[in-house]
């Protein structure tokens, strides 16, 4: 994906986006240094930068910088997004990138071309139930998303990916709004 992106914009710069957390909580994870290691491997030997999106919480919480529009403002390079900490184009991602850096990207008069995140690609999905992290990643979901084993076996069996009805799709966002709610960022 990150070679059909260098096609469409062959002097565009990697930016790889991951979700911005308070500099507290990164001092104390190996969060940064795992990004870098990512980008570092899908970059090969172009030079990249790894910026922050989708911050949020109190102004006077340091969180990691530099955010994405700050840096297309500053650098004002024809970019190439890849929202290397994300696995599905949800909505922090589109409205993030496809939105608002797109927009701006647009009113700098500057290149741009974002990456897909791997979503439900099946060599993704082969990747991740060949290396054993289905259980824990899928385990994390589940907490609030039940229906999600039923669309992850059916997508690795057929290949093909059962919609969520309407009602389980309104018990996703309320779990995930009543978790933002309960979560304390430290």
């Amino acid at each position: 994906r990150v070679r059909e992106a260098r096609e469409k914009l062959p002097n565009g710069q990697l930016i790889f986006t991951a979700h911005s957390v308070p500099q507290s909580m990164a001092q104390t994870s190996p969060y940064v240094r795992q990004l870098e290691e990512a980008c570092a491997a899908v970059a090969g030997g172009d030079s990249w930068k790894l910026v922050y999106q989708s911050r949020s919480g109190p102004p006077t919480q340091p969180w990691l910088e530099p955010d994405v529009l700050d840096y297309l403002r500053e650098h004002r390079e024809p970019a190439i997004l890849i929202p290397i900490g994300f696995l599905s184009d949800h909505m922090e991602v589109l409205y993030d990138l496809d939105t608002e850096a797109k927009t701006l990207a647009e009113e700098l008069g500057l290149g741009f071309a974002r990456v897909a995140t791997p979503g439900t690609d099946m060599r993704f999905v082969r990747m991740v139930r060949e290396t054993g992290c289905d259980a824990v990643m899928i385990g994390r979901m589940a907490a609030t998303n039940p229906w999600i084993f039923r669309q992850i076996e059916q997508l690795v069996t057929t290949g093909a990916f059962e919609e969520a009805s309407e009602s389980d799709r309104q018990r996703l966002l309320a779990g995930y709004f009543r978790s933002l709610i309960e979560s304390e960022i430290p």
